[in-house]
């Protein structure tokens, strides 16, 4: 019976180990399976937020330090993807930078956006590149070789819109009330009556009344303050026009401006004061013609004196063409274009412009400055 049970035991123990040899490789598949996928979860991960990441930082407001904007600092941009995508050991290699203007707009030029001369092409006409986009691309191979499977490229971009100038409009807060205090005044009268009698009887009969009666009035002023609610608003001023300055670009002999319509009615610009440097390289600066939306305004070179000129509808130098071609409509937009006889030099340039409201006959303005340092030649 002993023999039986131990001949038993050994056989059922022979079964399990065949069934273990036969199961073990399955589940190592499949845990290595889970491995694998979880590793290229990361990856792909990984590839996208370096993607996003270094696109946000391209897109930031401001310059990174000598005049250089965050959309042209191309090692920060790699360095914001390299950060983000550590875990997909990322190289300066996998990442190209880029620009358009829109989805679906292939872009043409590479960080950094400058051509031979120097001319940024970011929101410059007749380039206007207004976007950056940057592409990512990592490869995902398995930790072991497998048959058949020898890995894949992963693929992310991300385009953000280049910002430089944002408007806030909000609404004024509700009327606030205030409680004047007015004083009232309460009389309050206070009467005294005195009577004072006197008898006297004396040997000789003699009969003395003497009745004296004192009245006494005495009127107190008691102020009593009682708060009385006053409902004061605060009246909302509705502007005559509402315009927004736009980019600013300076490059070579020329530099434009953008100025955006925001109010609901039509405006005419009706003057513009224009100020630049003096002197460039030694030459006198001449401003030789201005543009709305292409269309030439004023061009007079012999009589712009520099380094502050001014055009209007009835100063000297009075606007050329058509008063229609100054019109901005509802929600419109209207690019100015300066243009000068000699190149453009470091300084301060300043614009100044008034509009008018052909609705309301009022007027507004808008103002942009800028400091203009040339960009040294990159190879």
């Amino acid at each position: 019976m002993k023999k039986m049970m131990r001949n038993r035991l050994k056989n059922e123990n022979a079964q399990t180990m065949i069934e273990f040899a036969l199961v073990f490789p399955l589940v190592l598949l499949i845990v290595y399976g889970l491995i694998e996928f979880g590793r290229m979860l990361f990856i792909y991960s990984s590839t996208t937020s370096a993607a996003r990441e270094a696109a946000r930082y391209g897109a930031a407001a401001g310059d990174v330090g000598f005049l250089l904007p965050h959309y042209a600092d191309c090692d920060g941009i790699k360095d914001a993807a390299m950060r983000s995508g550590t875990f997909a050991s990322l190289a300066e290699e996998n990442i190209n930078i880029g620009y358009d203007h829109g989805p679906g707009i292939s872009f043409p030029i590479s960080c950094p956006p400058f051509d031979a001369n120097g001319l940024d092409l970011i929101n410059n006409k007749p380039y206007y590149y207004d976007r950056i986009v940057v592409d990512v691309t990592t490869w995902y191979a398995p930790i072991i070789p497998v048959p058949g499977i020898t890995g894949f490229a992963i693929h992310s971009q991300n385009a953000r819109t280049i910002l430089s100038n944002i408007t806030i409009v909000g609404t004024p807060p509700p009327p606030v009330f205030t409680f004047t205090p007015l004083p009232t005044r309460t009389l309050t009268p206070t009467i005294t009556l005195t009577p004072t009698a006197t008898w006297t009887n004396q040997p000789t009969p003699t009969n003395t009344l003497t009745p004296t009666i004192t009245l006494t009035s005495t009127q107190t002023l008691t102020p009593t303050i009682t708060p009385t609610p006053t409902n004061t608003s605060t009246p909302t001023a509705t502007p005559a026009c509402l315009m927004l300055s736009g980019n600013m670009t300076i490059a070579h002999n020329y530099f434009d401006w953008d100025v955006i319509n925001l109010g609901g009615e039509t405006v005419r610009l009706i003057s513009l004061t224009l100020n630049w440097p003096s002197t460039f390289s030694g030459q006198e600066a001449m401003l030789e013609n201005f543009k709305a939306n292409a269309i030439i305004l004023w061009s007079d070179p012999s009589n712009a004196p520099p380094p502050v000129f001014m055009v209007c509808e009835t100063c000297e130098n009075v606007f050329n063409y058509d008063p229609l071609l100054r019109n901005i409509d509802s929600e419109g937009l209207m690019n100015l274009d300066f243009t000068f006889t000699t190149t453009l030099a470091a300084g301060d340039y300043s614009v100044d412009a008034v509009f008018r409201n052909l609705v309301s006959n009022q007027t507004c303005t808008a103002s942009v400055s800028h400091h203009y340092e040339p960009i040294p030649t990159i190879p």
